[in-house]
C-alpha cells in the first residue's frame, strides 16, 4: 500500500526572530531603545541579496548549467552569467544539423511574429506552461511547398520556434555567456577549480565522505587543501631576494637537503597558513 508523500521541510531557516532569541533583561534591549542602528543596515544592504543571502556578482559554470531557467533566474537577481550556453553547444548537432538556426528568423515586435528565410510568417500558436515558452508556427501546409524545406525543418507539421518567458533577459544572459570575459573565467575555472577537485579526488580521497559527518569531513578537506598547497610550494620555490632592502628584511633560511634550500617544516607551516587564512578572516 502506497503511503502519502510528506514534503521535507527546509534544511536551513534564515528568518530569525530576535524577540524570541534575546532574553527580556539583556543589555542590548536597553541599548536598542537609545541607539538607532538603521545606518548599519543601510551600509550593509548592498552586500546582501533580496532574500538575505550574501549576494553573488558573477556565476561561472560549464554548459550543463547554461539553461534558460538558470539564465532567467540569474538575470532577475542582477547576477552576471558566465555560464557556457547549452544552446550554443547543441547548435548544429543531431536533428539541428544543416538546418536554419533560430537566429536566421527575424522577429517583428509590432506584430509579435517571426519571418522565416523563405518569407513565411510564424505566428504565436500556444503556450507551454511546463517550459514557460510560447510556440510559434507557420500556417498549415506552408512548409510542405517551400523550396527551402530541406534546409529548415524535418518535422511533418512544419517549422516551429520557441520564445521564452523574459526573452530579453535570456538573450542578455547569452550575450554575457559568450563574451570574452566569460570565456576567460571558464578557462580559469577549468584549471583552477576543476583541476584541484580532480587532483583531490584522484590522489587524496576527496570523495570518501560516507558517514563521516560534516565536522570530520571539514577536517579532511582542510588537510587535503594543505597538502595540495605543500605540493605547490615544493613545485614552485620562492625566488631569491634581489634588492638590498628586501634582503635586510628577509629571514635567514638555513640550508638543508630539501628543494629550494628551505626546510620542509617551514614549507608545511606556510601551507597551513595559506590554507587556514580564509577561515580566520571569516571568524
Amino acid at each position: 500500500m502506497m503511503g502519502t508523500h510528506q514534503p521535507q521541510a527546509s534544511l536551513f531557516a534564515y528568518r530569525v526572530d530576535l524577540e524570541q532569541r534575546v532574553r527580556p533583561d539583556h543589555p542590548l534591549r536597553r541599548v536598542a531603545t537609545v541607539v538607532d542602528f538603521g545606518f548599519v543596515r543601510e551600509q550593509v544592504a548592498p552586500c546582501y541579496g533580496y532574500n538575505g543571502h550574501v549576494s553573488v556578482g558573477t556565476v561561472v559554470a560549464d554548459s550543463k548549467y547554461g539553461t534558460v531557467e538558470n539564465y532567467r533566474h540569474c538575470q532577475r537577481l542582477g547576477i552576471t552569467t558566465h555560464m557556457a550556453d547549452l544552446q550554443t553547444k547543441q547548435a548544429g548537432t543531431g536533428r539541428r544539423a544543416a538546418i536554419f538556426a533560430d537566429t536566421d528568423f527575424v522577429y517583428a515586435a509590432a506584430t509579435d511574429t517571426y519571418r522565416c528565410p523563405g518569407g513565411q510568417t510564424l505566428r504565436r500558436h500556444h503556450w507551454n506552461a511546463a517550459r514557460r515558452v510560447w510556440q510559434y508556427r507557420t500556417p498549415a501546409g506552408a512548409c510542405a511547398v517551400c523550396a527551402l524545406r530541406a534546409q529548415c525543418t524535418r518535422a511533418k507539421d512544419g517549422r516551429s520556434l520557441q520564445r521564452h518567458e523574459d526573452h530579453e533577459l535570456v538573450q542578455q544572459a547569452r550575450v554575457q555567456a559568450n563574451s570574452v570575459a566569460a570565456r576567460r573565467d571558464r578557462r580559469r575555472r577549468r584549471h583552477l577549480m576543476e583541476g584541484s577537485f580532480a587532483d583531490a579526488a584522484n590522489n587524496h580521497g576527496f570523495k570518501r565522505a560516507r558517514w563521516r559527518r560534516l565536522w570530520r569531513q571539514e577536517i579532511q578537506d582542510w588537510l587535503i587543501a594543505a597538502i595540495q598547497n605543500v605540493r605547490i610550494l615544493l613545485a614552485h620555490p620562492l625566488r631569491p631576494v634581489h634588492t638590498a632592502a628586501q634582503a635586510a628584511q628577509a629571514p635567514v633560511a638555513l640550508p638543508s637537503a630539501s628543494r629550494g634550500g628551505w626546510r620542509i617544516g617551514e614549507w608545511c607551516w606556510r601551507a597551513f597558513e595559506i590554507t587556514l587564512a580564509p577561515r580566520e578572516r571569516l571568524n
